[in-house]
């Protein structure tokens, strides 16, 4: 299973959580982009709402550097 399905399994229908890199470095930020990916595509399927992303403000890039989901399914 990936990152992103992985934390949405261990929350309850309705639930919500910020979902963040382990670490705020550029490399950690960059990785995390997979994790947006997934989390997007879970909304798409009507498994999660994202409530909000939030950019970092480290890097030239703008990463994403953290979304708030909450579990609809």
């Amino acid at each position: 299973m990936s990152q992103a399905t992985d934390a949405i399994n261990e929350m309850q229908v309705g639930e919500e959580r910020w979902l963040h890199p382990d670490n705020l470095s550029a490399n950690h930020a960059e990785a995390f982009q997979g994790v947006v990916r997934e989390l997007r595509d879970l909304h798409a399927q009507g498994v999660v709402e994202i409530l909000s992303e939030h950019t970092e403000e480290g890097t030239i890039k703008t990463f994403i550097d953290q979304v708030h989901v909450r579990r609809l399914r």
